[in-house]
């Protein structure tokens, strides 16, 4: 291995089967060396074998996410409010993403897979189906990014939500917060937002200064 600095930061790199490496942390550099001499890789994890088969061969780059490491590391870089709940989070096994680029934007589209054996946030929308969305045409032209989710039964969301929250063992902080919104509101918040969503729901994110 080769070590070596730039602008006082200290990287390592090696060639590991033909492969150039590169790490500011010359541990994770050695343990990569170390497994390419053994038979132990990521292969061995069926979960990975299976989301590597849905990777664009044409695309630029494949971007792949490890959901048992990715919400940790996340997780450090978010305010402190939301850390915990970052770290928490179970939403799945592997993500695939295809990298596209063309002269006026940037793509990033794939697959999630979760376990069916190991009930993930992803599961609660294996049973639902596509639908067409509206949440597009109402957006400000001040938006920063926004989800949009689609809920074609939210009879089996309901159901499928509350199996992931005794999954994860977060449904005590639920029913508290829940609690804590009727006393607020005076009512049964919870029954009325489902009452509400009618095929889908949306998380828009605004720029400050605009407004």
């Amino acid at each position: 291995s080769y070590a070596w600095k730039y602008k006082n930061i200290q990287f390592y790199t090696s060639v590991v089967k033909n492969v150039l490496v590169l790490s500011r942390r010359e541990l994770l550099l050695q343990n990569v060396m170390r497994q390419a001499t053994t038979n132990y890789n990521l292969f061995k994890d069926s979960n990975f074998k299976a989301i590597v088969k849905t990777a664009g061969k044409n695309a630029l780059a494949n971007m792949y996410i490890n959901f048992s490491y990715f919400p940790k590391i996340l997780a450090k870089e978010m305010a402190s409010p939301w850390q915990g709940t970052i770290k928490q989070a179970n939403l799945g096994d592997w993500m695939e993403l295809d990298l596209t680029v063309k002269p006026t934007f940037i793509s990033l589209n794939g697959f999630m897979l979760s376990n069916d054996s190991l009930f993930r946030y992803a599961n609660i929308f294996k049973a639902q189906k596509p639908i067409d969305y509206d949440m597009e045409t109402i957006i400000p032209s001040s938006a920063i990014a926004f989800l949009q989710m689609g809920i074609s039964d939210i009879q089996r969301f309901k159901y499928d939500y509350g199996r992931y929250l005794q999954y994860t063992i977060q449904k005590a902080k639920h029913d508290k917060m829940t609690n804590d919104l009727n006393t607020v509101f005076s009512g049964k918040v919870e029954k009325t937002m489902y009452f509400l969503i009618d095929n889908e729901v949306g998380l828009i994110y605004l720029n400050p200064t605009s407004a």
